[in-house]
């Protein structure tokens, strides 16, 4: 075995057992991994992971706040880290945290209940100068400002003043002072319950950044947002998940805006998502204005990511044909954050995080040549070794079987 080797199984068996020690003296432990830093903006993405004992169940996670204001805990299985440290189980967590208090200093307590064990883990966060309120109030003055250009994703139907009943045909949509929600009772209801600890937050590039400045007096539609945690007084963040920076919520198929309404539209990183990229696209068209700026991005090569689903991904003549005889095509490339390099990570990531810890550890050391042009023995063991869901998640390709139906 060689030196190499030799140092990454040891260092596990050490980190794996300063867990194991403090899971088997109280129980449990919980790791923080976001934030690391002074959060900017005024809310704050916490992410973590909570160890246990082997099979016990977690009855119920929030965070309570200074404020004592309990806070929803999204919660998702680590198998990657449980597979890592044997008598242990590993569950990630994610929550979103509002500064709502007037003290740079957030401290709040994590909560969870396991088998019957109160388990309270405080935590503190370090904001800046900007206060939730302060947010809240540019969201009102955005809202304001884009009630004259909502419509009924239903009849189309033009809103008047934001209003929540359309007064075409009469259906009634949910508005507050946050968001205007045109999503269905039934899509609400679904996300809401079904909702994972995956969340899709990212910050924009220097297209997104260029575009925004250059359309800083007019509107941009950021169609599929995910959580942006900086808000911009000219983007319209448009989400089908209710995050704290989402302005309206629906569906891409369906959107809820005038026609020729925006100076600009983002879709980056969404189509992949969607049932219907054709439709999206055909609405994206229709609400951005004659000579407005379009910047899309789809993924190629990355594995299954739901968000909450994944449908489609897209070669380069793909996306082309999507936006052709819709839109003047200016450039069509590859940006740093599409490098291969980062699918190449991705994909071999979550491959070793599918092994087993002897399995992933002897996957790491193969050299590059070796996964290239592998011996007979090595790709056959390779080929055995993942199990169905993650072959899944990384497939070359997936098949169907089918028939055609008799009536």
């Amino acid at each position: 075995m060689s030196s190499r080797k030799i140092v990454e199984k040891l260092r596990l068996k050490v980190r794996a057992g300063r867990i194991k020690a403090k899971v088997s003296e109280r129980g449990f432990e919980v790791r923080l991994d976001r934030p690391t830093s002074p959060v900017d903006g005024p809310f704050a993405l916490v992410i973590g992971v909570l160890f246990v004992k082997n099979k016990v169940k977690i009855e119920s996670a929030e965070l309570r706040t200074d404020q004592n204001e309990v806070v929803r805990v999204l919660l998702h299985d680590r198998p990657d880290l449980t597979r890592d440290y044997k008598g242990v189980d590993s569950h990630g967590f994610t929550v979103i945290l509002e500064n709502a208090g007037d003290d740079n200093n957030t401290s709040c307590t994590l909560i969870f209940r396991v088998d019957g064990l109160l388990i309270e883990h405080p935590i503190k966060i370090e904001f800046g100068q900007k206060r939730f309120g302060t947010f809240l109030h540019q969201k009102k003055v955005k809202l304001h400002r884009i009630q004259d250009i909502l419509q009924c994703p239903e009849c189309t139907g033009p809103m008047e003043g934001g209003e929540p009943v359309c007064p075409n045909c009469k259906r009634t949509h949910a508005v507050n002072d946050r968001a205007y929600d045109f999503r269905e009772d039934g899509l609400r209801n679904e996300l809401n319950s079904a909702r994972e600890g995956n969340i899709s937050a990212h910050n924009y590039d220097r297209k997104a950044l260029s575009l925004i400045e250059k359309h800083s007096g007019g509107l941009i539609l950021d169609n599929g947002c995910g959580l942006r945690e900086t808000y911009y007084q000219n983007v319209v963040n448009f989400e089908i998940a209710d995050y704290p920076a989402t302005d309206v919520l629906g569906v891409g198929e369906k959107l809820p805006f005038r026609d020729e309404s925006f100076d600009a539209v983002f879709s980056l990183s969404v189509l992949e998502h969607v049932r219907d990229p054709f439709r999206c696209v055909s609405e994206i068209m229709r609400v951005l204005k004659p000579g407005g700026d379009l910047f899309v991005a789809v993924p190629f090569l990355q594995p299954f990511h739901g968000y909450p689903n994944h449908y489609y991904n897209m070669t380069s003549s793909g996306l082309k044909q999507l936006f052709e005889g819709r839109a003047e095509i200016d450039e069509i490339g590859v940006s740093r954050a599409g490098h291969p390099f980062w699918s190449l990570q991705w994909i071999l990531a979550n491959y070793a995080n599918g092994l087993s810890e002897k399995e992933s550890i002897d996957f790491k050391n193969l050299r590059i040549g070796e996964l290239i042009s592998p011996d007979p023995d090595l790709q056959e063991t390779l080929l055995a070794q993942l199990d169905n869901k993650k072959r899944e998640e990384l497939a070359s390709f997936n098949y169907l079987l089918g028939k055609k139906p008799t009536n």
